[in-house]
């Protein structure tokens, strides 16, 4: 009986090793299928995090363009209405402002986290349309590591706003 009762422990505990042995195994495995996509939801993240800022920068110049066409003389001296939009690099993220004449008029604040770009610009509108010089009419937003970009191109004559990939 004493063999019987040993036999039927260690069969018992064999069974249970064999189970946690797979129990690892699969851990193992979810783990690993985990870790392989972070950096996929990553890339992701930042692929839709940058199409956010571009169409919200789109957003704005749009704004902006009605905001001058449908705008009054309201600078002093009776001038030409003006509303500047402006995208600039501050403190790692890129801040936007729109102004009236010399004066700062809402929306303002700034793009989402991680969305960086290289230089300042500013696009001018006045009522009858874009009020510009050539080198005006396009920048660049980047994801935090510079990989991907969006350009954002304003129309000289026409003022449609396209943002588009930029392949560096």
């Amino acid at each position: 009986m004493d063999g019987e009762t040993r036999s039927g422990i260690f069969g018992s505990r064999h069974r249970q090793g064999f189970f946690l042995m797979e129990a690892l195994l699969l851990t193992l495995i979810i783990a690993l299928a985990a870790a392989s996509a972070v950096p996929v939801y990553s890339e992701w993240e930042d692929e839709k995090r940058l199409d956010l800022a571009a169409a919200e920068a789109c957003a704005l110049i749009r704004s902006a363009q009605q905001e001058a066409k449908n705008g009054t003389a309201a600078i002093s001296g009776g001038g030409i209405e003006e509303i500047t939009v402006r995208f600039a690099p501050s403190g790692g993220r890129v801040k936007y402002s729109t102004v009236r004449g010399v004066y700062s008029i809402k929306p303002s604040g700034y793009l989402p986290k991680g969305i960086v770009m290289n230089t300042t610009a500013q696009i001018n509108f006045k009522k009858d349309g874009f009020a510009g010089g050539s080198g005006d009419y396009s920048f660049i937003l980047f994801n935090e590591k510079r990989t991907k970009g969006r350009r954002i191109t304003v129309a000289m004559y026409t003022g449609r706003v396209r943002a588009e990939d930029f392949i560096s």
